[in-house]
């Protein structure tokens, strides 16, 4: 696995921390009902959520769009408690209404997100693992769950700059805080033993009730599904709001390496970036769609993109799977 910022420091200042979904997890728009404090939020293996369904250009994303970085929940659930340091030492170039931008000295940019209590300004210069402030659930007016979103921002051959996969430098990084190699205080080493072995290839979560994906050619209109569920034994499953009578089975965690469906009506979203500006920051002049909650956990989802027939078509979709097996049998 690919470290897109070898040596980093991890961007909680103590462990344990999880990396994993928001929206797919107990309490999210698309997993087991639930808190967003219940346990299982809070339970190894870690999942990659790079590349979950978004609607933000990512090129490194196997279908160009995606969630631009990692969520990350921190030891429990209490809100504005736990620091966020920075990975790297360099300037503090941007600090939005929900924002934190740190520039390194080699010319990455960590991204952090939903902070209370920041405790840098623009301009400021940073030393790794100082303090920037506390994990929360700040979302610029309206709450998320309480987590920091990371992203890492730097230029990669044959992209450009872009949002880069954050997996395999968490997984280091977080090895060496562990190990205790990394102290949380930026301070000298303490005697921790060896480093564990975490491993770096983490399992997805692909339960029997995933729903298998297939490609459709990128020549398909846009209010289409670019990926469409098969029949996989169960009711057709629409990965977004449809009519009640409708069934919403839907996939729990399809990792970071599946191709969602893009402009499918009302998304889930941890918006990363909002406009992906370092001059602005979410607070630039381009604004964001505007994001509307979702009573179950506090996250929140974003109107539809591609108009109002990609939800009807799923719902149809379903309804035809549902009246096939009724003939059959």
């Amino acid at each position: 696995m690919t470290s897109y910022a070898p040596g980093m420091r991890f961007p909680t200042e103590s462990a344990p921390a999880y990396a994993n979904s928001q929206v797919w997890g107990v309490g999210g728009n698309y997993g087991p009902s639930g808190s967003q404090c219940d346990a299982r939020n809070r339970s190894y293996p870690w999942h990659d959520n790079y590349c979950e369904s978004r609607s933000w250009d990512m090129p490194m994303c196997p279908s160009g769009t995606g969630h631009q970085g990692q969520d990350i929940r921190a030891a429990n659930c209490q809100d504005n408690v736990h620091w966020v340091v920075a990975a790297a030492t360099g300037r503090i170039t941007n600090v939005g209404s929900y924002s934190v931008y740190l520039m390194a000295d080699d010319g990455t940019r960590y991204d952090y997100l939903h902070m209370r209590s920041v405790q840098v300004a623009a301009g400021a210069r940073v030393v790794r693992g100082d303090r920037l402030g506390r994990v929360s659930n700040n979302f610029g007016g309206t709450a998320t769950t309480i987590h920091l979103h990371f992203n890492i921002n730097r230029a990669v051959s044959g992209f450009g700059t872009v949002y880069a996969p954050t997996y395999g430098a968490l997984i280091e990084a977080y090895q060496r805080l562990l190990s205790v190699t990394d102290p949380p205080d930026g301070g000298a080493p303490r005697d921790g033993g060896s480093p564990i072995d975490v491993p770096r290839d983490v399992p997805r979560d692909n339960g029997p009730d995933v729903v298998a994906m297939v490609d459709v050619p990128r020549d398909v209109p846009r209010d289409v599904p670019r990926d469409v569920p098969l029949d996989t034994g169960a009711d057709a499953a629409a990965l977004m709001d449809v009519p009640r009578d409708v069934p919403r089975d839907v996939p729990r965690d399809t990792g970071s390496d599946v191709a969602v469906a893009r402009d499918l009506g009302a998304a889930p979203v941890d918006v990363g970036n909002d406009v992906g500006s370092d001059v602005g920051g979410e607070d630039a002049s381009t604004p964001a769609p505007t994001p509307t909650e979702d009573a179950g956990c506090g996250c929140r989802t974003l109107p539809s993109r591609g108009g109002a027939a990609g939800p009807w078509l799923l719902a149809l979709a379903a309804l035809g799977l549902r009246r096939r097996r009724a003939m059959r049998s």
